[in-house]
This record gives structure tokens, C-alpha cells and sequence, in this order.
């Protein structure tokens, strides 16, 4: 048997404090919902010579062009992390959309990929060290891949231009993305976690907490039924 008070107490201030806390949620998420961002990304996941060992005159590499002799193989994938697709006429330069500068001759571009793989990738074109994607919609959630054969040593590439309108192109973090998701988490945790506290350490006219109290008409529930009718009233069905 829980007291009406006790009862009574924990629920409104349980309600007022959860209801603040959903109200800011709910209020966040709109506004989310209701301006939803683009987002580019990209990373370059792979940059590694073809020989096993850099400057070897053992093993050659040659393409339809002429011997390719620092032949690397370069990887970058773009993905729109947004909440909205990205069409042809949100980019503003030209035909290209992005340009990478890889500091050393790209020779081929040897494959592109996208995920979903039904969904467009955008056309290419190379000049000298810069690799010029052209517009074309990326969709929501889409990774587009480009594997390359570069020619020239270990460098780091650059996005030269970017022409997407108000949303700047960044370096994908995944660290920062995890520790993002993982703080989120904590946190909802935590609010919940001090809602439940500070709803028990509430203190009721009599000068118990809430959580006292609760214990109190337990332990008299089963040992003295009597002092349990007196201080915690049963309550009262609807």
C-alpha cells in the first residue's frame, strides 16, 4: 500500500520534469524535420603504391599512355550525410561540382561505385593532377566511390573546389561521428537517470523523501499492517 501523497507527489513532478524534457525533444526534432540540411562528406581511404616496393626497376606498370612508373592506386568516396538529396542545381560552377587536386598525375580513373548501385554516379573528367566530378544528384544516404591509378609519390589530396550552395563539402570524421552518437547516448541516459533521482529525493511535508517514504510503507506493509493503514493510505481506485 502506497500513500496517496506519496503516490501524488512522485507522479507530478515525474510528469512536469519528463514533460519538460520531452517537450525540448519534440521541439528539437521539429525544427530538424522541419529544415532539413544538406551534407557532403568525403574521404580518401586508400593511397598505396602498386609495387611491393617503391622504386623498384624489377616491376613495371604501363598504361596506354606510356610507362606509369610511381603507379599508385587511390580511393575516395563521397557520401551525402544529409537529410535532403542533392540535385544538379544546387552546385554552382560550371559543369563540376567538386574538383580534387592529387598533387601527382592521375593516369585512369579505374573504377566507380555507388551505394545504393542503382542509384546515378556522377561523370569524371581529369586534368593533369585534378579529378573534375561533374553535377549530377547524389542522393540521400548515397556513397559514390573512385578508385584511381595515380602516377608519383605518397600525397595528400585536396578538395580544390567545392560549388555546393550554402553547405560547405567537409572531410568525413568517422571518429567525431562515433563519439557524436556515443555522447547522445550518455546523455539521454544521464537526464533520465537524474529525473528518477531527483524525483525520489523530493521531500514530502512530513520531512521524508519520496524514496524513504516508499521504503517505509513497504516495510510496514508486511511487519505492521496496522502503522501502514495510519501513514500510507491505500489509493483509491478509479
Amino acid at each position: 500500500m502506497l500513500a496517496v501523497e506519496l503516490a501524488g507527489t512522485a507522479d507530478a513532478w515525474i510528469g512536469a520534469l519528463a514533460g519538460i524534457f520531452v517537450g525540448l525533444s519534440t521541439s528539437w526534432i521539429a525544427h530538424r524535420s522541419g529544415n532539413p540540411k544538406r551534407r557532403l562528406t568525403w574521404v580518401q581511404r586508400l593511397n598505396v603504391s602498386v609495387l611491393r616496393v617503391e622504386g623498384s626497376s624489377s616491376v613495371t606498370v604501363t598504361h596506354a599512355t606510356g610507362p606509369v612508373p610511381e603507379a599508385r592506386v587511390a580511393e575516395i568516396t563521397i557520401s551525402n550525410e544529409g537529410k535532403k538529396d542533392v540535385h544538379p542545381e544546387d552546385f554552382t560552377l560550371g559543369n563540376d561540382s567538386l574538383i580534387f587536386d592529387f598533387s601527382v598525375p592521375v593516369v585512369e580513373v579505374l573504377a566507380k561505385e555507388s551505394d545504393p548501385p542503382t542509384a546515378p554516379i556522377p561523370e569524371t573528367e581529369i586534368d593533369g593532377s585534378k579529378l573534375k566530378i561533374s553535377k549530377a544528384p547524389i542522393a540521400r544516404a548515397q556513397s559514390i566511390s573512385y578508385t584511381l591509378l595515380l602516377n608519383g609519390p605518397k600525397e595528400n589530396v585536396r578538395l580544390l573546389t567545392q560549388s555546393l550552395r550554402d553547405t560547405p563539402v567537409r572531410t568525413a570524421n568517422l571518429s567525431a561521428r562515433r563519439w557524436r552518437r556515443w555522447g547522445l547516448a550518455v546523455v539521454v541516459t544521464f537526464a533520465a537517470s537524474a529525473l528518477s533521482a531527483y524525483a525520489l529525493s523530493l521531500v514530502l511535508p512530513g520531512g521524508d523523501s519520496i524514496y524513504d517514504k516508499y521504503n517505509n510503507c513497504r516495510y510496514w506493509d508486511l511487519h505492521d499492517p496496522q502503522k501502514a493503514a495510519d501513514k500510507c493510505p491505500p489509493i483509491k481506485k478509479p
